[in-house]
């Protein structure tokens, strides 16, 4: 519970709180929810599955819209600054690292207690 708590919900909330400062609400909520990426490509490396084609197009359209975002469509011209950009994939990884430890928390105590 301890390592959920530092590595997963302390990492998320502070690195989110911190993309708004550097940015604002919604570009910070997106990065956030880029997560579920992440989560997916760790699922799909640990179970050694394939993944279909349709999960590897939303995969693209998320790394899509978040390359959107960051550069408004221009390659050589990045529109968040780098610490902005730096806590938004920092909020990423803790949410990611959050969502992945509790789930054996969940199973073992139920998803109210954890």
């Amino acid at each position: 519970m301890l390592l959920i708590a530092l590595a997963g919900l302390l990492l998320y909330q502070y690195a989110y709180l911190s993309a708004i400062r550097f940015s604002n609400s919604g570009t910070a909520t997106v990065l956030q929810s880029s997560c579920v990426v992440m989560v997916f490509v760790f699922v799909i490396l640990r179970k050694r599955i394939q993944p279909k084609p349709k999960q590897i197009l939303a995969i693209g359209m998320a790394l899509a819209g978040v390359f959107l975002i960051a550069t408004n469509g221009r390659p050589d011209m990045m529109v968040l600054s780098p610490e902005a950009l730096f806590w938004g994939l920092g909020a990423v990884v803790g949410t990611a690292v959050y969502s992945l430890l509790s789930q054996s928390a969940v199973h073992k105590w139920g998803n109210r207690n954890v």
